[in-house]
């Protein structure tokens, strides 16, 4: 615990490129491990914090090469979300990617999909419709989920007219809508997929 604070302050004190080489260098094989400490995580975050973006590269290296195994833990889902606030452009591209080359299995986890929704509350990018498309063709298994359902609702609020069409379509067909009416979850699902629909499509 006392090592941790004084790692901290010591990364708040750095001044020289030589002092943040040795850090980075005494860190960066152990990323992943520091993100799940209870304590150890809160240093990551100073880094993300205090650094450049090119000194700070190493986390989302680290972050990136593990999307699934942070993100799907309870400190780590909170340090990927810390890492996109801190992050350069090409650094949330890279991200970005990982979450949606992987978000299937994240949207269904209990930590992974508060990554997802976090995504999708950045303001509007290519790469948000081509996380929610995804999603398509999936609809009906993931507005089932306890955990999925929440983002396939968000979805629905935030993606643009040709993919919330899209999905509103596929939920509403007639064997996904029987299914999903009966569900304590999907009803939710489909409720909110009224709300968002044009008059055109109900």
């Amino acid at each position: 615990m006392h090592g941790t604070r004084a790692v901290q302050k010591m990364i708040e004190c750095l001044s020289l490129p030589s002092q943040v080489q040795t850090v980075v260098q005494s860190l960066q094989s152990s990323v992943v491990e520091l993100i799940q400490d209870l304590n150890g995580n809160h240093v990551i975050q100073r880094c993300l914090n205090k650094l450049s973006n090119d000194d700070k590269q190493f986390v989302y290296d680290a972050v990136s090469n593990n999307c699934v195994e942070v993100a799907t833990h309870r400190h780590g889902c909170c340090v990927m979300q810390r890492c996109i606030d801190f992050s350069s452009e090409p650094q949330k591209l890279q991200l970005v990617s990982q979450i949606t080359a992987n978000v299937l299995v994240l949207v269904q986890d209990q930590y992974g999909n508060y990554v997802v929704q976090y995504v999708l509350d950045l303001p509007p990018h290519p790469v948000k419709s081509s996380l929610i498309r995804k999603f398509l063709g999936h609809l009906g298994h993931l507005s089932t989920q306890k955990f999925s359902s929440n983002v396939i609702e968000k979805c629905l609020q935030v993606s643009e007219l040709d993919v919330k069409r899209a999905m509103i379509a596929e939920l509403t067909e007639s064997d996904n809508l029987n299914n999903l009416l009966q569900d304590p979850f999907g009803n939710y699902v489909i409720q909110t997929a009224l709300q968002a629909s044009d008059p055109n499509q109900h």
